[in-house]
């Protein structure tokens, strides 16, 4: 691997919000994996101003077929799934028990914005405790196993509820997880979100707590339009605004793996 190279990769894995060293990278790999990262980079900077993108969208899927591993490299033997975004892997669905353990060295490998973890309730007094939680931006639980929700219940939702280590996170995602009022309350009243800008907590005790969502330009973020059971809810436990409506600049776009 080239120094320049090398340099440039570093880069994007200090630093995943910083654009210039994937462009640069772009140019110095040029061909088609040049072309995913600028094609992916166009549709989320359409996608963030509110204009179509869905050209941009189908031709990063036409480069991914064939090439989705052997770009993503070695994390993509050690995760259940890599999925990319911006031209890299920033999302990867894992094994908590993995994560927990090798979270150092795969945060080496790849940008990792989102984690969707699988089977965390075995393993949540250690990841509620793991520092590389401070590290990403989304989490969520729903998009792998059998069936396509993985309930956390309401153990996990307290444990996270009280984490230190989620002070980074701006969406969460405990949709269809079997919480309690109770567990809904603990993660609405924690002091330990300070970042949080929306989550979603459809599905679970309190009825039409949300009639709709929606993805933003790299699904992890989701806009939620709140239904009639927030007003009950809030009115016990007190108002977030991360549970109101954000439809930012008046679109509507869905999750690009969907």
């Amino acid at each position: 691997m080239a120094t320049d190279e090398a340099t440039l990769l570093h880069a994007v894995i200090a630093d995943p919000d910083d654009l210039s060293p994937r462009l640069a990278l772009a140019d110095l790999w040029s061909g088609e994996r040049g072309e995913l990262i600028r094609v992916q980079i166009e549709r989320s900077e359409a996608m963030r101003a509110g204009r179509k993108s869905s050209k941009a969208g189908m031709r990063a899927h036409q480069l991914l077929q064939g090439n989705a591993k052997r770009w993503a490299g070695p994390i993509a033997d050690r995760v259940l799934e890599a999925r990319f975004l911006r031209g890299f892997v920033e999302w990867i669905v894992v094994d908590a028990a993995v994560f927990v353990r090798d979270w150092k060295t795969l945060f080496a490998m790849a940008p990792i914005r989102h984690l969707d973890l699988v089977h965390a309730r075995p393993v949540i007094a250690e990841l509620v405790d793991c520092p590389g939680l401070e590290r990403i931006a989304g989490l969520s639980f729903n998009f792998a196993g059998t069936p396509r929700y993985d309930p956390v219940g309401d153990d996990v939702a307290i444990a996270l509820a009280a984490s230190p280590r989620l002070r980074n996170l701006r969406y969460l995602d405990l949709g269809h997880s079997e919480l309690s009022e109770a567990a809904l309350a603990a993660v609405a009243s924690s002091p330990n979100l300070p970042r949080l800008e929306l989550a979603d907590l459809s599905g679970n005790a309190i009825p039409e707590m949300v009639e709709m969502t929606s993805g933003d330009y790299d699904g992890t973020i989701m806009d939620v339009w709140p239904g009639p059971g927030i007003v009950d809810f809030e009115s016990r436990h007190g108002r977030r605004e991360w549970l109101h409506p954000m439809q930012r600049r008046m679109r509507q776009v869905f999750r690009e793996e969907i």
